[in-house]
């Protein structure tokens, strides 16, 4: 008879336990910037998530527009997710382009240090006007992105208040059409040059 009255305070601490070690899951995985709806899914499934643990760091993202793409993705990613924005739902494609637009600022940092270190090496040498003015291109059309999120945000708000809905993932494929054109801008700069 005493066996069975400390059993269901066994399975208590069980229980206990596992959601003790799923919120410390979660609490890890969000401070390693995984997606928030994966942190939070630590909480029923952690046994899952651990090769999430043992992976490396995300790569750095270390262009100069780093902080500014974050900042209006998280605050796009809010509105998005905000109750009284009701007809609009967070998409996937916003992780996809804040992903791309991570990966050309990164380019364009590359070519900041580059230009750094050839300058102290060889001075001005003569294919750096042409590299300066594809960054320069480059830089502006990340910018203009990271614009169009913002612009994507007010949009919502707007479409809030008259009770109509955006095509959040139209204008999202869109602004990812813009940074794939990048690409193609750079190749024709570069068969240009060379």
């Amino acid at each position: 008879m005493n066996d069975v009255v400390h059993l269901p305070a066994l399975w208590i601490g069980i229980g206990a336990t596992y959601l003790v070690v799923g919120a410390t899951v979660a609490w890890v995985l969000g401070r390693r910037g995984v997606r928030s709806a994966v942190a939070v899914s630590a909480l029923g499934c952690w046994p899952l998530l651990l090769p999430l643990l043992s992976a490396g760091p995300p790569p750095s993202a270390s262009g100069p527009l780093c902080d500014r793409i974050d900042r209006c993705a998280e605050d796009l990613r809010s509105t998005m997710s905000d109750p009284r924005a009701e007809s609009v739902v967070v998409v996937e494609d916003l992780d996809e382009l804040v992903a791309d637009l991570h990966r050309a600022d990164q380019r364009v940092g590359m070519v900041d240090a580059l230009v750094v270190d050839v300058r102290a090496s060889s001075g001005d040498a003569p294919g750096l006007a042409a590299l300066l003015a594809a960054r320069a291109r480059a830089a502006a059309e990340v910018e203009a992105v990271v614009q169009g999120m913002v612009e994507l945000r007010l949009s919502i708000g707007l479409r809030s208040l008259a009770g109509n809905t955006v095509p959040v993932q139209e204008r999202l494929g869109d602004l990812r059409a813009r940074l794939g054109a990048l690409d193609e801008i750079t190749e024709f700069d570069l068969g240009r040059t060379l």
